[in-house]
């Protein structure tokens, strides 16, 4: 879907990976009516977490999987597979946020040269100055 990769949208899914360790469904205690299409689950470490403890990839969605393991780049995506890891299932607050953010970052080409602690970060603060610099949201603050 995106011809080139973007830096700053690696290093964030870098970010994520570290924080994310690959657990059994039975060391969890989430309520999951098919345990059989279950995939992979992930522990979530660290912030932001937004409330979110575990992410679990159901077979059908096993491209987040590949994504999470670095088996698949984001520039690789198709449309339909941003859909897949933008609509988790089951839905989960900190994918659609943190995925989001990855994606944005991809549609209007967030680059940076400054130095930074956390490219997620930067992506937030990138974003943010890209939206209040553009006179068509004024309307929405």
């Amino acid at each position: 879907m995106f011809n080139k990769a973007n830096r700053l949208a690696e290093e964030a899914l870098i970010e994520l990976r570290q924080r994310l360790t690959e657990i059994s469904i039975t060391d969890t205690d989430i309520d999951i009516e098919n345990k059989d299409n279950v995939f992979k689950v992930y522990k979530i470490l660290y912030e932001p977490n937004w409330g979110e403890r575990f992410i679990v990839v159901t077979k059908n969605k096993d491209i987040l999987s590949k994504v999470i393991s670095g088996e698949r780049d984001l520039c690789s995506l198709t449309k339909n597979e941003w859909s897949v890891i933008l609509n988790p299932s089951p839905s989960n607050k900190l994918l659609f946020k943190y995925f989001k953010k990855l994606y944005n970052a991809y549609k209007t080409n967030a680059l940076s040269n400054k130095t930074y602690d956390s490219a997620f970060t930067e992506i937030n603060r990138i974003l943010k100055e890209k939206w209040e610099s553009n006179p068509a949201n004024s309307d929405f603050d």
